[in-house]
């Protein structure tokens, strides 16, 4: 809806989450690029969030393509209209737009997704974390949690996250959250936590969803 308007973000809700605003010129005219760890230089893009001012010229070039990827009936439309709109001034699709020197996106930041997404929140905490609260007299309670959170959030330069990473808590580090001494901080604490914080019509409205 933000490209009809004329330009603006794009951030897909449905698995995204923004967990520090998106502010300076690193977020303006972006996508964000997939690294592929198997194939050297081989890259793709995100169709998760991305950014362009009012006017840029590809606006225009991806509402065509993502037309045209509906009618061919594309497994991921939005994706394949993305690379297909990159391809022109990139040099997408012969080279990987990480090999220095192949990048021809002059106009637009190319972002990696390491540097715009944060790791699986699990692996952010640590038993460590928690023993420090005790250590500093702190109790492992609801409001030293949302500050643990708060500190570990703010210490990444990444500021998104998708659903799924932040999920991971709830089934990956079950047993050791409701281990004997950490009864209250579950993975449930953390998750409702970073919604709270950061989601807070969906918060004041939960008892419409229990």
């Amino acid at each position: 809806m933000s490209l009809f308007r004329g330009g603006g973000l794009y951030l897909d809700l449905d698995s995204v989450l923004s967990l520090k605003p998106l502010t300076g010129s690193k977020w303006q005219n972006f996508f964000v690029v997939r690294r592929n760890d198997r194939v050297e230089y081989e890259t793709s893009t995100s169709n998760k969030v991305f950014h362009l001012l009012h006017g840029h010229h590809l606006i225009d070039m991806l509402i065509l393509k993502l037309v045209e990827a509906g009618d061919e009936l594309q497994a991921e439309p939005f994706a394949t209209a993305l690379d297909a709109s990159l391809e022109r001034i990139c040099n997408f699709k012969d080279n990987g737009l990480l090999d220095p020197g192949n990048n021809q996106c002059v106009d637009v930041r190319l972002s990696e997704e390491r540097d715009v997404f944060l790791q699986p929140l699990d692996t952010l905490f640590s038993k460590r974390s928690f023993s420090r609260l005790k250590e500093n007299g702190g109790g492992v309670n609801e409001q030293s949690v949302k500050q643990l959170v708060k500190t570990v959030v703010d210490a990444q330069e990444a500021v998104l996250m998708t659903w799924d990473s932040i999920a991971t808590i709830l089934h990956r580090n079950k047993t050791f959250f409701e281990s004997p001494g950490y009864i209250s901080v579950t993975g449930k604490t953390l998750l409702s936590t970073l919604i709270a914080e950061n989601c807070p019509l969906t918060a004041a409205r939960e008892t419409n969803f229990i």
